[in-house]
């Protein structure tokens, strides 16, 4: 099995991209991808590289913090299915990237050493646009204050 993994940073569509994915899972399953349920809080896999950030707002704080708990996870829903591809999508993973770029890298290999060929899709933007996305966004939610 052959895996995406999209690092998404923020403000470049990604939780669009995630939505049409976790919206479409029967149709990709037939299509021979899954877009793995284990690792997935909403619709993103944020709980693996979340591991990293034990506080991390967005997550729940009752979660398991051990990478090898939601890897073994990934790793028997990937071994019930026989699918071709796999796509795995989180923003998280551009945090830890930001964070620490050897425990990002330990990760990737980590995820990598469950598939034949496994790549990267790190989605970008112009930063004035992502900034000017990004300020309209805060001046959206200032009225659920």
């Amino acid at each position: 099995m052959d895996c995406l993994i999209h690092v998404g940073m923020h403000k470049t569509a990604t939780t669009s991209f995630q939505s049409f994915l976790a919206d479409k899972t029967c149709r990709l399953a037939e299509l021979g991808c899954i877009y793995p349920t284990s690792m997935r809080f909403n619709k993103q896999h944020s709980l693996l590289p979340g591991c990293y950030f034990p506080k991390h707002p967005f997550l729940p704080s009752n979660r398991s913090i051990d990478k090898m708990f939601y890897i073994n996870q990934l790793k028997e829903e990937l071994n019930s299915s026989n699918y071709l591809y796999c796509v795995i999508s989180s923003e998280v993973f551009n945090e830890l990237m930001v964070k620490n770029i050897s425990e990002a890298k330990e990760l990737i290999s980590d995820i990598s050493s469950l598939f034949n060929t496994c790549t990267l899709l790190i989605t970008t933007r112009d930063h004035k646009s992502a900034a000017f996305s990004g300020l309209k966004h805060r001046l959206r939610n200032i009225n659920l204050l």
